[in-house]
């Protein structure tokens, strides 16, 4: 609407009447927001929202009638870098470009509003030259907000990008806005440490873990494009805090001291599977409970966050089945952390031929309420609370609320600090977490986990640790000659100030 009210200002567009067509991929996420625009709107003005993948929608748009005056990309390459696949990605931008080139007028305007990245530093701008590239006759202006980066020993990060605006005020002057600086909230890296959802650091790399918090630093290969590798500070300066994920933490527990100088805890999954689920995880009477207290012990229960999850139900795996080993467990922990996390299994696309042999259901209404509702009595029970990862279910009746695993309120209460940091815009509208970075790589955990999502490829995670080398900067392999490694720009989020209680 700003750019609206501009262009008519400048006396570039006029019009009597708008038509406005919205593209965003998540109902859930946005729904509430476009209900607030649509009683907000005049008689002049006709609303739509659609909910789709714009890759897949671009091809209804370029082979319909949509002729707009003005089309905006909103953070629309920043995503897709982050969630699409180059096919996929290359396939938007030819379209689009031939759609533009056949169909649009003389007046359309097309406005690209993202983080002023490259694609190897987490942004999408390379994507925004590549469409440029390929407008016939288009007239086109770059500008970016000032900011106090430019000179970074980090360059070349793209941050000179065109005209600079002054004094970072809103483009068209509108309103008396606050100073603010987008590229300091949108691009700089948030310093949490996720170790990782893509794999199980401790059971199988925590030496490495802590060879590289010794060097200070890790590299990253991005999954999207393996030549691009992120160079990630990991001083105590910087790492605002480290969240675990592991089914077996035991290889850490004589170094754990090592991690005296970060705020950290663990999300420990602990199962009621047996082998035809969780292949190579040791027995869960003799190893995994003795480590889970072991654990708990040395760092406090606080810090240790009790993960029963993915929930799969078949014919032996029953909700009868679940239950009684849910309470065995919760007796067994209860001294030994504080809260439980709980899921239902999620039918990934790349987990489906794993699963199949397991003839899973999924879960009616009834059954979820029910198993919850016992869960809930007997967590409480023993000490302990129930949440939910990523679920879209409302048990809050039941005394279930969603979760947030990388947590900021448990960070601030760990490590005594407040935080300034936000929601984790790459994950699901119903996760909570807060922004992270992810330090781990799909396809290395050898935990041979039937339900999991981080590895695509049954021979791949054997290869890639056979590639490991506790030194190495990277969790699997060496940096080699034509890859490009950039140094991410990274800060603190702690909020330095006085607080009152």
């Amino acid at each position: 609407m700003f750019a609206l009210d501009a262009l008519k200002e400048k006396k570039l567009i006029s019009f009597n009447s708008i038509k406005y067509r919205g593209v965003d991929y998540s109902k859930d996420v946005w729904a509430n927001i476009h209900q607030d625009i649509n009683k907000l709107k005049k008689d002049n003005i006709d609303i739509h929202f659609y909910y789709k993948d714009a890759c897949i929608l671009i091809d209804e748009i370029a082979n319909g009638k949509w002729v707009p005056n003005l089309i905006v990309f909103q953070y629309v390459f920043s995503d897709i870098q982050k969630h699409t696949t180059a096919n996929d990605i290359k396939h938007f931008i030819d379209t689009f470009a031939e759609y533009y080139n056949a169909k649009v007028l003389q007046n359309t305007y097309v406005i690209l509003n993202d983080i002023n990245l490259g694609c190897g530093y987490g942004g999408g701008r390379d994507h925004f030259d590549t469409l440029l590239s390929k407008l016939n006759n288009s007239q086109y202006s770059k500008t970016h907000f000032c900011n106090d980066n430019a000179t970074s020993e980090y360059y070349p990060r793209g941050y000179t990008y065109g005209e600079e605006l002054p004094d970072n005020q809103n483009l068209f002057n509108l309103t008396n806005l606050k100073k603010f600086s987008p590229f300091n909230t949108c691009a700089s890296a948030q310093m949490i440490i996720s170790a990782s959802r893509r794999t199980d650091i401790p059971s199988f790399y925590s030496d490495w873990m802590f060879n590289r918090l010794k060097e200070g630093y890790v590299c990253v290969r991005n999954p999207m494009n393996i030549h691009q590798i992120s160079q990630i500070s990991l001083s105590p300066d910087v790492v605002d805090g480290i969240v675990f994920w592991t089914k077996n933490p035991t290889p850490m527990l004589e170094r754990i001291h090592e991690l005296d100088k970060y705020t950290y805890y663990f999300q420990f999954t602990l199962n009621s599977y047996g082998k035809d689920v969780e292949k190579n995880i040791p027995s869960k009477n003799d190893v995994i409970i003795p480590t889970f207290k072991k654990l708990s012990s040395i760092i406090g229960k606080e810090r240790i966050v009790w993960r029963y999850d993915p929930i799969l139900i078949n014919e032996h795996y029953t909700i009868e089945y679940h239950k009684k080993y849910f309470k065995k467990l919760c007796e067994s922990l209860s001294n030994y952390t504080e809260k439980c996390t709980v899921s239902f299994i999620d039918l990934y696309k790349n987990t489906e031929r794993n699963i199949q042999p397991l003839n899973i259901h999924i879960p009616l209404n009834d059954e979820v309420i029910d198993l919850m509702d016992f869960f809930s009595t007997v967590a409480k029970d023993n000490g302990i609370y129930i949440d939910t990862c990523a679920e879209e279910y409302d048990l809050s009746s039941l005394n279930v609320e969603h979760a947030c695993c990388i947590d900021k309120q448990r960070l601030e209460r760990i490590g005594n600090y407040q935080l300034k940091i936000g929601k984790d815009k790459n994950q699901r509208g119903v996760c909570g977490c807060i922004e992270s970075i992810d330090i781990g790589m799909y396809n290395t955990c050898e935990n041979g986990c039937m339900y999991c999502y981080a590895n695509f490829n049954g021979e791949m995670p054997r290869k890639n640790h056979e590639k490991h080398n506790p030194l190495s900067p990277l969790i699997s392999g060496k940096i080699e000659d034509d890859d490009k490694v950039n140094i991410r720009n990274v800060k603190s989020n702690i909020d330095g100030q006085l607080q009152l209680f």
